[in-house]
């Protein structure tokens, strides 16, 4: 296997990670005008999905909060599977904004049906064909 082939994909889903973690901190300034840090998520319509193929619960490592660089904290879990490994919607949403960012990279901003939730998909190899903001995705 060759070095490109173990690179790994990292996908961070701070808005799952907080409804996982339940710590209410909300930090996304580029996607603060769609949703409020501060609602209240009273019900979810469907469980949310890991949204990595193949990944079960019991591989996933808390990284919540983990030390950053600068002082920061990591308001997200990372989701780490083999380059390529394809990337699931959490939860059934429109695409909200796809975004080359300096620290998240090739990055995809999903916002839940009911408009409570924004899902934050980063580090990703690249976009599904046909993927645009504003297309509707439906689960898995």
């Amino acid at each position: 296997m060759n070095r490109l082939q173990v690179l790994f994909l990292v996908l961070l889903i701070g808005f799952v990670a907080i409804l996982w973690l339940g710590t209410g901190h909300v930090s996304s300034p580029s996607v603060s005008s769609v949703v409020e840090p501060e609602t209240q998520i009273t019900r979810i319509e469907k469980p949310l999905i890991i949204p990595v193929a193949g990944i079960r619960p019991e591989q996933l490592i808390d990284t919540f909060t983990a030390s950053r660089s600068e002082g920061r904290t990591h308001d997200a879990i990372d989701i780490m599977a083999p380059a390529e490994t394809p990337v699931l919607a959490a939860a059934d949403g429109q695409i909200q904004k796809l975004w080359l960012s300096e620290r998240g990279g090739t990055s995809i901003y999903q916002q839940s049906t009911d408009q409570k939730l924004i899902f934050y998909y980063a580090h990703l190899a690249r976009y599904a064909d046909g993927l645009t903001e504003g297309k509707q995705v439906r689960q898995g």
